[in-house]
């Protein structure tokens, strides 16, 4: 995919795999002047960000399925990022802990981009004179302030 050279600006909602991947993809293209990740979370991860690995108020809005103990049903091959291969060692089907830990780690590179609980509430296209964008309206759960962002491009990777 090459990005046209009117995207400067890109929101990616979600901060789980595939907003991980989307944003780290947009910074290797290098057509992108910002890049913006919301994430309703505290942590980068997805559905993989434990309720153990949050603090109260997230675990109550945002509840995780993953349980103590779960095991991917997926094998690790097919889990893994283009270019990262888990660690070395690790099992057919890994253990919540570890694909977690294999989330973050590939999000590294992309976590200055990250505006944790920052919940988007709302998206849509609008239409100024000659230029089109995407509004959002973003709610900040720690200052409980709602503010709208426009963006020329927008991804939603908000997963499942």
């Amino acid at each position: 995919m090459t990005l046209s050279r009117t995207m400067k600006t890109v929101a990616v909602i979600g901060a789980g795999p595939s907003g991980i991947a989307a944003a780290r993809h947009l910074l290797s293209e290098g057509a992108t002047s910002e890049i913006v990740i919301f994430e309703q979370r505290n942590n980068v991860g997805g559905i993989w960000n434990t309720d153990a690995t949050s603090p109260p108020n997230d675990v109550a809005a945002f509840s995780s399925p993953i349980y103590p103990g779960m095991e991917s049903n997926i094998p690790s091959e097919i889990m893994q990022f283009d270019k990262r291969p888990f660690p070395e060692g690790m099992p057919l089907l890994a253990d919540a802990g570890q694909v977690l830990k294999y989330r973050q780690d590939y999000g590294e590179r992309v976590l200055h981009l990250v505006r944790y609980r920052h919940q988007v509430t709302d998206v849509s296209a609008e239409l100024q004179e000659d230029r089109s964008y995407w509004r959002l309206r973003v709610h900040n759960l720690d200052s409980q302030t709602v503010l709208d962002y426009c963006y020329d491009a927008v991804i939603v990777a908000n997963g499942r």
